[in-house]
């Protein structure tokens, strides 16, 4: 991912926190977006998003396409 797109999806998570619907789904959102940023700062941080599948070796990425 490039730097663009993580911060593309921190602003994604802090619009929807502005649409929460309470205080805990907006700290959620805000803390999401802070991971995301924290990823656009130092993209070598990425590498534990990525987790490889024990059986297959294939790996599987938790947040979205690679």
């Amino acid at each position: 991912m490039t730097t663009e797109e993580f911060r593309r999806r921190a602003a994604d998570c802090l619009r929807w926190a502005q649409e929460a619907a309470n205080e805990r789904t907006k700290g959620l959102w805000l803390n999401m977006a802070q991971i995301w940023l924290d990823r656009a700062e130092d993209p070598t941080r990425t590498q534990h998003m990525v987790r490889s599948d024990h059986r297959t070796g294939a790996q599987r990425n938790f947040y979205g396409p690679a």
